[in-house]
């Protein structure tokens, strides 16, 4: 591969998505969304109890709106949405903290609408952009083994 054969354009923020399953956003409560990707979460089904970790963490608290692509993740809370695909585009111009693997695509995009982020890193090149988000001030990095929903609690509330 020759390095300059490619150009690193940013995030991909034009593109169409789907609001159906997404209801309207309130103004007055603090938005946390976490996205996973579309692929981890079926390579990987026990990031899925990251998600569960995020609801008991600010379940039922009625300041917070939970935003999620878990798919179907049984019973949840009133302040819970989790879908397979989240519009994620138009979500993150509302939330007030990302949280995700750490996947390029994911990183540009909460870069590119200046949301803060944590970020749990499971592979490969996720390591490298977490240690970057850190350094540059525009995040915080977890350790997967670390996922608690006192330690999500608490990064949350650090960067809010």
């Amino acid at each position: 591969l020759n390095p300059q054969n490619f150009t690193f354009m940013g995030a991909m923020v034009d593109r169409e998505e789907d609001l159906s399953l997404l209801p309207e956003l309130p103004k007055n409560k603090k938005i946390i969304t976490m996205s996973l990707g579309t692929i981890l979460p079926d390579e990987d089904p026990s990031v899925l109890e990251w998600y569960r970790e995020l609801i008991k963490a600010f379940g039922d608290n009625d300041d917070y709106l939970i935003i999620m692509n878990g798919g179907d993740l049984g019973p949840l809370p009133k302040n819970c949405i989790s879908l397979k695909r989240i519009p994620q585009l138009h979500v993150l111009q509302h939330t007030d903290v990302f949280i995700h693997h750490a996947g390029m695509n994911s990183l540009n995009e909460g870069l590119h609408y200046n949301v803060p982020m944590i970020v749990i890193p499971h592979s490969k090149d996720q390591f490298i952009n977490a240690a970057r988000l850190v350094e540059t001030g525009r995040g915080l990095s977890l350790s997967k083994s670390k996922v608690t929903a006192e330690n999500l609690k608490q990064k949350v509330l650090e960067l809010l």
